[in-house]
């Protein structure tokens, strides 16, 4: 669909909407485009030529921000569309939502909310709320399968794409702090130089 583009996480769920996930670090480039083109490549990938409109399904494009984008300190930000002054929405079937992962929520009853950005945040599987996610780190990260499933898929992918994609992969393996510069070295095939100088240049 001309400009090609790797998405982070691509679902449907059972009702058939269809849900892009992105997970961003640094608040440069310009993130309401890019949601907007991933958008618009899960609407025509959804449809058959010669189908009628109608079968759009509902879509969602979630980006979470490694910082408060919107600076509000509000955990997330629905994008809405009006008609005009007049407070109608325009509901065309597709949305857009924010989430802060840099949101703190310290009350004594956290929202389920609360505890997936905390989850999101975790390197150690022991503090995470959610047991599916803890379990999942703990294989990738402690289990010695895990580790070799994870450097295997991510050696496939590099061998795909650019540099440049090798580089967005190995930042972030570097942020997740899930694997040492050694062991990310192996799985994309820059070199540990090469990593500790995008490391710095990113922070």
């Amino acid at each position: 669909q001309g400009r090609s583009v790797r998405l982070d996480v691509h679902a449907a769920d059972s009702d058939g909407k269809k849900y892009n996930i992105e997970v961003e670090r640094g608040d440069k480039g310009d993130k309401a485009r890019r949601l907007r083109y991933n958008g618009s490549l899960m609407d025509a990938n959804s449809v058959l030529p010669g189908d009628d409109v109608s079968l759009l399904p509902e879509t969602y494009v979630i980006m979470i921000t490694e910082n408060d984008f919107w600076k509000r300190g509000e955990p997330i930000y629905p994008i809405e569309k009006y008609v005009g002054k007049t407070g109608i929405v325009y509901d065309d079937g597709s949305h857009v939502i924010y989430v802060n992962g840099a949101y703190k929520d310290g009350s004594p009853n956290i929202t389920p909310l609360g505890k997936l950005i905390h989850d999101f945040n975790c390197i150690n599987a022991d503090d995470m709320y959610y047991p599916v996610l803890a379990e999942r780190t703990r294989y990738l990260k402690e289990d010695a399968k895990g580790v070799v499933t994870m450097c295997r898929a991510v050696e496939e992918l590099a061998k795909e794409f650019t540099k440049e994609f090798a580089e967005e992969a190995a930042l972030k393996f570097i942020d997740s702090g899930k694997m040492t510069l050694e062991e990310i070295s192996e799985c994309i095939g820059l070199s540990v130089d090469e990593l500790k100088a995008l490391e710095n240049a990113n922070q």
